[in-house]
């Protein structure tokens, strides 16, 4: 049981670190142009963002209702 949880927490401390790496390399996408936003979410995003969900803070999804949740 204790291997599964080490394991379990260096998973997450990865997907941490992946998400701070992608952070640092975003590049800003304007709302008027919809395909370089497509291609930068799909870049950028898209891993921890799959079906709009996030596997990173699960409670962080890209559902309207939990974006507005948090602004």
């Amino acid at each position: 049981m204790q291997a599964s949880i080490q394991m379990s927490a260096y998973a997450n401390a990865a997907k941490a670190a992946a998400a701070g790496a992608a952070l640092l390399v975003a590049t800003p996408a304007f709302a008027g142009d919809a395909g370089a936003g497509e291609k930068i979410f799909n870049a950028n995003c898209a891993a921890c963002h799959a079906g709009g969900q996030n596997s990173v803070v699960p409670d962080h999804t890209l559902e309207k209702a939990a974006i507005e949740k948090v602004f």
